[in-house]
């Protein structure tokens, strides 16, 4: 993690430590005050190592600017200043196991035992604030600031629907604080992003800056428009001598009607807390909130008395933090793609970088006016951001160089890269679309749309083999898939196929016909048709001549299908290209009329499922399966009209919405014994 040199000489470290130091101290300016970055947290963590290192070495270089002695910057002068009844410290980092554990044995040997319990925490990625209550009511509240003195943001911190504004029950001291982390949940930030969007304002980049610029709105009647939320972590200043413990002071918090993370575990060695870490590195990207490490605190507050703190930093606490998931790069070029809708997607060709543990050479850039609103030119220096599985994004600028770099803004094209087609104007639509409806590009992807596994399901037509077909002209509509076998010999001839991959190819062709019609409904590619959707479809229809002469009111009834996608299903059905190409799928012998299940008496059937987090025992595939099979629907969102919400491992916020509309809630077992029981 560190990049400091043990071997640095003293005049090399002074003017290095100096570069360091304003370095980070512009950085905590910009990210504490102005409410911006410029810099990764990863790289911010690498220069105070760095930093720290150089001190440690030459103890009379240290200076009282340095932001190794200080916590976060100075506070806005646009705030009244908040004196914080005990100083809120930072935490020491570690990066891997090996740190982590080196710290646990340290403060052994400090307490002078073979054993100590740990209180582990999720940490939160928002701002940490601290609240003052007044027998028993809310009196003030400010952020952290420099650690000794924060901004005054009480009006704004009232706003918060999860803040106790009186605390409950009795037993409560005069004077207590409690210190807590201000969050901007992701379905919310999406949620206020839209908003934003409809009203022609500029986006927000992370929740993280979202809940910060919230919080600290001058107007508390804005702050309270945006739902931030709140969790408490800590008890700062206050005495009982009962509480002993600082999983007992959580406990005490909850007990006062405060929010504290359901996640929260003791453990009783590091190896134990190893595996606690391991486990919030799995469901971080579950979660509805960000998250950038693990905090462990020594449980007994006798023993972190005794402990105290070095510097700026708790001997009793520590965050491990996870690996990076931002880095910053060079975008080499910008690329467009034209997906199997028309629509023309915008993507980054990178300079490769490791981000988490991967190599990461593109990003997308969603779209056109994304671009425009973020400026964003070919050879800038870029921040990307990559968490979890997510494609990774380019979430700013970090600086340009006007001499390489052409001065003007990118043009997006007005023609289609792969048909030379007028697209639509950018002035109109947000995506811009090729409206070429024999665009090879999209018909491509179609066809490889159309042969996946959850569609007809033709092994051997994957994307190399649809670009193959397309481009010779073997295949010129989805019909043509069935006129492949006239084509044996030319198949053969093919790089990489000859005999016996063209015999499987056909053979996987001739199958597909076997599909139910639902598949062919999903295959087709219809905008806003998913598999699930298809279903529901063909289930209200007979046959696709029904379909195709329902109305687009006929639609609406169906559940699940709102005006928008019932709009475009039933233009798809009304051209006469598309009408054609339904006659020759009859010709080919493809399935056309829906198989009903006679399920009986289940009193399962027609109930709707959704499922929230992960399920042990099956994948979420196998559990559609079984409750397909007895009747049942699945949905992807929870509504008054739910009958089932499966809670596995981790749920997210689905959870809430099911408590919030009282739907049923089965655990897994459960779910598994009602499906035994009509099965």
């Amino acid at each position: 993690m560190s990049t400091f040199n043990p071997n640095i000489p003293f005049e090399t470290a002074k003017v290095r430590s100096s570069s360091l130091r304003s370095q980070l101290n512009y950085a905590n300016y910009l990210y504490y005050v102005k409410n911006t970055s410029k810099i990764t947290d990863f790289e911010y963590d690498a220069k105070m190592e760095e930093l720290r290192g150089i001190e440690k070495k030459y103890p009379n270089l240290v200076t009282g600017t340095s932001p190794t002695v200080r916590v976060g910057s100075t506070p806005s002068k646009e705030f009244t200043p908040l004196v914080h009844p005990k100083p809120m410290t930072s935490l020491a980092n570690a990066f891997n196991a090996d740190e982590l554990t080196v710290w646990y044995k340290r403060l052994l040997k400090f307490l002078g035992t073979s054993q100590c319990d740990l209180v582990c925490e999720l940490k939160l990625d928002g701002l940490a604030v601290s609240l003052v209550y007044v027998n028993g009511v809310l009196d003030r509240a400010g952020t952290r600031g420099n650690g000794t003195t924060g901004e005054n943001v009480t009006a704004n911190i009232r706003t918060i629907k999860s803040v106790p504004l009186q605390l409950l029950s009795d037993n409560f001291p005069a004077l207590v604080e409690l210190r807590g982390e201000v969050f901007f949940p992701h379905s919310a930030f999406e949620k206020l992003n839209y908003e934003r969007k409809a009203a022609g304002l500029e986006l927000y980049a992370t929740p993280r800056n979202s809940a910060s610029g919230s919080l600290r709105q001058l107007d508390s009647s804005e702050t309270a428009k945006r739902p931030l939320d709140l969790v408490f972590y800590s008890i700062g200043e206050w005495s009982d001598d009962q509480v002993k413990t600082h999983s007992q002071s959580l406990h005490q918090i909850q007990k006062w009607g405060g929010k504290i993370s359901s996640w929260t575990k003791t453990v009783s060695t590091i190896e134990d807390a190893l595996d606690v870490v391991n486990d919030a590195t799995r469901l971080r990207d579950s979660l509805d909130y960000d998250i950038d490490g693990v905090v462990l605190k020594v449980d007994s507050l006798a023993d972190q008395k005794s402990l105290g703190i070095v510097g700026r930093d708790p001997r009793w606490a520590i965050a491990y933090k996870f690996p990076a998931e931002k880095a910053i790069t060079t975008l080499k070029q910008i690329h467009i793609n034209v997906g199997r809708s028309g629509a023309l997607t915008p993507w980054a060709e990178l300079e490769p970088v490791m981000i988490g543990g991967v190599k990461i050479k593109r990003a997308t850039l969603h779209n056109r006016e994304e671009i425009h609103r973020k400026d964003i030119r070919e050879g800038d220096r870029v921040i990307v951001q990559r968490a979890g599985d997510v494609i990774p994004q380019i979430v700013g600028i970090v600086s340009r160089d006007l001499d390489t770099i052409i001065p003007t803004k990118y043009v997006f094209p007005t023609e289609c890269p792969y048909c030379s087609s007028t697209v639509t104007d950018s002035t109109k639509e947000i995506i811009a679309r090729c409206l070429n409806a024999k665009c090879p590009a999209q018909f491509e992807r179609l066809l490889q749309h159309f042969s996946s596994k959850d569609a007809m399901d033709i092994s051997g037509l994957g994307e190399r083999m649809a670009q193959e077909l397309s481009r010779r002209g073997f295949v010129k509509n989805l019909a043509d898939i069935y006129s492949l076998k006239t084509k044996r010999v030319e198949l053969e001839n093919l790089d990489k196929m000859g005999s016996k991959k063209t015999d499987n190819l056909i053979q996987s062709i001739e199958n597909s016909k076997n599909q139910p019609i639902q598949r062919l409904i999903f295959s087709l590619g219809i905008h806003g048709v998913g598999k699930e959707s298809a279903l529901w479809i063909v289930e209200k229809f007979n046959s696709i001549d029904d379909i195709q002469n329902a109305s687009i009111s006929d639609f609406l009834l169906i559940e699940g299908i709102g005006p928008v996608t019932a709009e475009l299903i039933h233009k798809w059905f009304q051209i006469d290209s598309n009408r054609d190409l339904i006659k020759k799928f009859k010709s080919a012998g493809i399935k056309t009329i829906y198989k009903t299940t006679n399920y009986g008496s289940s009193k399962l059937s027609g109930n709707i499922f959704v499922i929230s987090g992960r399920l042990d025992s099956m994948t979420r595939s196998e559990a559609y399966k079984k409750i397909a099979a007895v009747g049942g629907r699945t949905s992807n969102s929870v509504s008054a009209k739910t009958n089932y919400l499966i809670a596995g491992e981790n749920p997210g916020s689905k959870l809430e919405m099911a408590k919030i509309n009282d739907v049923p809630i089965l655990q897994e077992k459960a779910f598994i014994d009602l499906i035994n029981k009509v099965e």
